[in-house]
């Protein structure tokens, strides 16, 4: 599901942007504000329907324009597909794949799979459970296709049952009903996100096997599900009520659970160096990627921006033979010179890599044979 070709109409400071990419590997690169992170966000917004960068839409349509526009021509089973993205200013969007309507950005993000490591990323060991959530359900989302029907109709009951806990004089027996339901739901998606850490562990080993500053020790990758699993979810969600009651929200569910990361039963943010930090993220999201291969066969797109940034020689050359052994994978990424990520690339002389300059929301393309410098 490679990206063949990229147009861009007033996104951010990028104007009649026209690119035709490598099926393999894209070097952007430009200096600092100059745009190229935003062709980043453009493919992302393409496969998602939403920013990486900025909740507020009004913030990715160029100044003084009403709109913007993507479009990319996609390879799905040796046929090229066309998807499009708008969005106005009013807030309203349009999503059509080959003319038709998409329903959903849910939608969308199920036809496109693509994942994105920036400054961001870091939130899986610092941030709170949501990042480390929302890190284990985009792969229970793309190789579990029940849990997008769950989650949804999880989320739907989840908010009815908030409501009727701040509505006054609920009476248990309505409140019962949404309490089986809840439950009912909540292990479903238990039971999915387990078999895909089942599977995601012993690749995250391997990969921080080849790390090699971490030290002997005992590395723990804790699954935390927002219960105690050993009894059943629904009776401790009626021993909560009351409590859940005087918060006005649910205390217990997956909606709370969390991954946590440990070595030597200290958490990995407190051990490492910035860089070390980022060098253990990426082996994260190359087990993710690594686990979605095996898990569905399909291709996906990866985006690193600024790939170079707090990695030294030894670290970034780790990470850019991971990201170039990835298989099935289009890859996309930045850095204010091409230099500082090819003088790390391993040489893979004859293969094509795209190769792009960003200049004030200008960009030029130079694609060409690959050879190391």
């Amino acid at each position: 599901m490679p990206i063949n070709r990229l147009m861009v109409e007033d996104f951010r400071n990028l104007h009649g942007v026209d690119l035709h990419f490598a099926e393999g590997v894209n070097f952007v690169t430009g200096e600092n504000g100059s745009g190229k992170t935003s062709i980043l966000e453009v493919i992302y917004t393409l496969a998602t329907g939403r920013s990486f960068r900025s909740r507020k839409f009004r913030n990715l349509i160029a100044y003084h324009r009403q709109s913007f526009q993507l479009f990319a021509e996609l390879s799905f089973s040796g046929l090229v597909h066309r998807l499009g993205v708008s969005r106005q200013k009013d807030g309203t969007s349009q999503f059509k794949l080959d003319g038709a309507s998409v329903a959903s950005a849910g939608e969308l993000a199920a036809l496109v799979p693509c994942q994105v490591i920036d400054s961001h990323s870091f939130d899986l060991l610092e941030g709170g459970p949501g990042d480390r959530r929302a890190f284990i359900d985009w792969l229970v989302f793309h190789v579990k296709p029940s849990f997008r029907t769950l989650w949804s109709e999880y989320v739907r009951c989840l908010k009815h049952r908030n409501s009727l806990l701040r509505s006054d004089k609920m009476p248990d027996a309505e409140l019962a009903i949404w309490d089986r339901a809840l439950a009912d739901l909540g292990e479903s998606i238990d039971v999915l996100r387990k078999e895909v850490m089942t599977e995601f562990e012993p690749i995250s080993r391997r990969y921080l096997s080849h790390c090699d500053f971490i030290e002997a020790g005992e590395f723990e990758m804790t699954y935390q599900p927002g219960w105690d699993s050993s009894r059943p979810l629904v009776e401790q969600i009626e021993e909560h009520r009351e409590r859940d009651r005087s918060f006005g929200y649910t205390g217990l569910g997956p909606h709370k659970a969390d991954i946590r990361f440990t070595f030597n039963k200290r958490p990995l943010a407190e051990l490492f160096s910035r860089g070390q930090q980022k060098s253990v993220v990426a082996a994260f999201y190359m087990a993710q990627l690594k686990t979605f291969h095996m898990n569905s066969g399909r291709e996906c797109v990866l985006l690193l921006d600024d790939l170079p940034a707090e990695l030294d020689r030894t670290n970034l050359e780790r990470v850019c033979h991971w990201v170039s052994d990835l298989a099935n994978v289009q890859v996309f990424l930045t850095g204010i010179s091409l230099e500082s990520i090819a003088s790390s690339w391993p040489d893979r002389s004859g293969s094509r890599i795209g190769m792009f300059h960003v200049k004030q929301g200008q960009v030029t393309e130079n694609s060409c044979q690959w050879s190391k410098p």
